[in-house]
């Protein structure tokens, strides 16, 4: 079995990145983040944005995998949904 956590984004800190850090640290799988503008529900909270967020996550991984928990298609044009797919890809291959 695999285990992976949701790195807490809803947030203007680096918690996700540390929670990322830790993750790796302690030997789990991999994270996930949202593919949200804000929390559900609630408009006037911050939400780090899914992809930055991943591209940091590679920067300070070796291991981990990672991903969205989906990639909202609405949100950004489909050629623009590709090229981040794609860069991440190539930042971290194989995660």
């Amino acid at each position: 079995m695999r285990v992976g956590v949701t790195l807490p984004t809803f947030r203007d800190d680096d918690a996700a990145i540390e929670a990322a850090r830790r993750v790796e640290a302690v030997g789990l799988d991999g994270v996930f983040v949202f593919d949200h503008i804000w929390p559900m529900g609630r408009n006037d909270r911050p939400a780090l944005t899914a992809f930055p967020v991943l591209g940091a996550v590679a920067s300070v991984t070796e291991r981990i995998c990672f991903g969205t928990l989906v990639a909202r298609i609405g949100l950004r044009p489909d050629d623009v949904l590709v090229a981040q797919l794609a860069s991440l890809a190539r930042m971290a291959p194989g995660r």
